[in-house]
């Protein structure tokens, strides 16, 4: 297994867009903060399990956004933890 890029990190959170705020007015940089700190987060990991994805993406949300706004589950931030190890095992 390699290792993820920043890149594919980003991509899946901005499609994701979880506080809808690039499909309306916020600039495409607009999780680039959540992202890099997701990313440092993993891009040593040589095993990276769902759940501590899972559990990281969610954090990483709730302290930038707050519980009054990130409104997702850990269940929905594991779909997103899924489709990083996706890319993160076939790159």
């Amino acid at each position: 297994m390699t290792k993820i890029e920043k890149i594919y990190v980003k991509r899946v959170i901005d499609k994701w867009d979880p506080i809808e705020l690039l499909s309306s007015y916020a600039p495409p940089d607009e999780y680039d903060s959540e992202t890099e700190k997701i990313y440092n987060l993993i891009k040593d990991k040589k095993n990276l399990e769902q759940d501590n994805l899972t559990k990281i993406i969610y954090d990483v949300f709730k302290e930038s956004f707050g519980g009054d706004v990130f409104l997702k589950t850990l269940d929905e931030c594991k779909d997103i933890a899924i489709n990083i190890l996706h890319l993160y095992e076939n790159t």
